[in-house]
């Protein structure tokens, strides 16, 4: 009998482990990143300048969101304008690849 409890108090302990694992993995994949403009330049595959960046937000052609006086960005809306901002007037490639002047 002993020896089938310590087997039960092994199992559970794996299965705490198991969920603690899963659960920390569930907070790294669904809680936001945030990005300042560095982050951003360095996130977006054709690399932008700042100055480029700042045009798209004075333009209104990129999501972004200002909090207190910081210009930030949420990774999740930055990819999917990435992948439909190809279906509006303004191409994405136009926009990855020309810096506004």
């Amino acid at each position: 009998m002993p020896g089938a409890l310590s087997y039960l108090i092994e199992k559970v302990e794996g299965l705490e482990k198991i969920a603690q694992s899963l659960l920390n993995r569930q907070e790294e994949c669904c809680s936001p990143h945030w990005m300042d403009v560095n982050e951003l330049c360095d996130y977006i595959p054709s690399h932008p300048v700042k100055q480029t960046v700042y045009g798209w937000v004075s333009d209104k052609q990129i999501p972004h969101h200002k909090i207190s006086k910081a210009l930030v960005f949420l990774q999740s809306e930055i990819d999917d304008w990435m992948k439909h901002c190809g279906n509006k007037s303004t191409k994405v490639s136009h926009l990855l690849k020309k810096p506004i002047k």
